[in-house]
């Protein structure tokens, strides 16, 4: 594999898409000074847990010269200029910024969301009305180990959406500007479109539903599919490190003690503590595609609901119109995306009564896009239950994540039964070994 490219300022040649200029001017935005509290300070977490907390408080302002969104080091001048790039601006709007991700007190701090909305003198359909940053730690949060490793994902997505723009019509926002690196204009940065105009973010408790996930399924087989013709992302995309899968195995006697306080079978979730290692976690992400004897492809890894945009326009089919979050995407095999995607986004009946269709037709959309017949159904089906386990450990750290906030029944529902699941699926492997082990020694008699 290669290993992440560094640069120190990438800018990406997009033009405006067709929705924004589409877009009517909203009317001008009447602009007060307010600055958010430092206690208020919102982050995402490296897992992409989303906020299950009231709507963010704004923070606004005038484009001065050294005027800073949201108290980040990035200035909206420096902003306006970068935009002015790819759309006819030639002045300075008023704004207006808002934080979309919030932690609470057990999630890591590792970057920020905000959405930039901006007013217009000019009524030029062209210009821009919001734009999205990504903003990573500050430099001085990056000092220690935990800091550079949140900083070291944030250069992975940087490095994604370098190639992801290449991709003809795929659902990520477009960007206007890659910055990897803080310098004496400011910090490091993400400028992209804001696809919440025209789209909804899904929430994580409700899922997708199976419409939605035979959507994320038809573009994650498109992304397969060419990451196997394209390979200038192995150059871009390193393996994960160790302290990723480590971070996602958690700390098994707590899981223990919370899924036990909620219903959890503890005998069951002993028999599959053997899944909670990030030994494991990591042997079977680099190693799964080698066993299946599948090529390795460009897997998203968290093909989560809070990470998926619906279309709100398109009211008939509300197709997928928007995949974010690439900090955690890595060269692997496609059955991660797979077993994620219908692990993490359906409730146990969907995931029971319509798993095998939405394999078929993964496995129809790989081999139509890749144009590689050779690909089985049963190679999809074997890839998929492989990541089982993996998707089940996951989804518990997520609800582990989730546990002090507000209402995370449905999703641990979801992970009970995954829970049970995997146990089931140990003991019925272990009974045919059995069986298979007393036939054996029938004939040695």
């Amino acid at each position: 594999m290669g290993c992440a490219v560094s640069v120190e300022d990438s800018s990406m040649s997009a033009s405006p898409s067709p929705r924004h200029m589409e877009r009517h001017n909203h009317n001008r935005l009447s602009v007060a000074s307010l600055t958010l509290p430092n206690q208020d300070d919102d982050a995402i977490s490296s897992s992409s847990v989303p906020s299950m907390e009231p709507n963010p408080v704004p923070a606004t302002g005038f484009g001065g010269e050294d005027e800073r969104v949201c108290n980040t080091e990035i200035r909206i001048k420096w902003v306006v200029k970068k935009l002015a790039e790819h759309f006819p601006i030639h002045e300075e709007p008023q704004w207006i910024a808002e934080r979309l991700n919030r932690k609470a007190s057990s999630e890591i701090e590792s970057s920020t969301v905000i959405r930039v909305t901006m007013a217009w003198e000019s009524e030029d359909i062209r210009l821009p009305k919001s734009v999205v940053l990504k903003i990573p730690l500050n430099k001085e949060a990056r000092e220690d180990e935990r800091g550079r490793f949140y900083y070291t994902l944030f250069k992975r997505e940087c490095n994604a959406f370098d190639w992801l723009q290449h991709l003809k019509d795929f659902p990520t926002p477009k960007i206007y500007h890659i910055k990897k690196h803080g310098n004496e204009e400011g910090g490091a940065v993400i400028i992209m479109d804001d696809i919440g105009v025209d789209a909804q973010q899904q929430d994580e408790r409700n899922g997708l539903g199976c419409e939605n996930v035979g959507d994320l399924l038809f573009q994650l087989a498109r992304l397969h599919a060419q990451s196997w013709r394209d390979k200038q992302w192995t150059t871009l995309i390193a393996d994960l490190p160790v302290s990723f899968f480590a971070n996602e195995a958690g700390t098994f006697p707590e899981i223990l003690e919370f899924f036990t306080s909620k219903g959890a079978d503890p005998m069951r979730l002993k028999k599959i503590e053997k899944f909670f290692a990030a030994s494991y976690l990591e042997n079977t992400v680099n190693e799964a595609s080698d066993e299946l004897k599948v090529n390795k492809v460009l897997v998203h890894g968290e093909p989560f609901s809070s990470n998926i945009f619906v279309d709100i326009v398109d009211t008939d089919h509300h197709p997928i119109a928007g995949i974010v979050d690439w900090t955690s995407c890595h060269a692997g095999c496609f059955g991660e995306d797979l077993a994620k995607a219908i692990c993490w986004n359906l409730t146990p009946k969907e995931r029971a009564t319509q798993t095998s269709q939405l394999l078929q037709s993964y496995h129809y959309q790989l081999v139509l896009q890749s144009g590689i017949t050779s690909i089985t159904a049963e190679q999809v089906r074997a890839a998929y239950e492989k990541f089982v386990p993996v998707a089940t450990v996951s989804f518990v750290h997520k609800v582990m994540m989730l546990r002090t906030k507000a209402e995370p029944e449905a999703l641990i529902e979801r992970a009970n039964s995954l829970i049970n699941q995997v146990y089931n699926t140990i003991r019925i492997t272990e009974e045919l070994f059995d069986d298979d082990k007393n036939n054996n020694v029938g004939w040695g008699a």
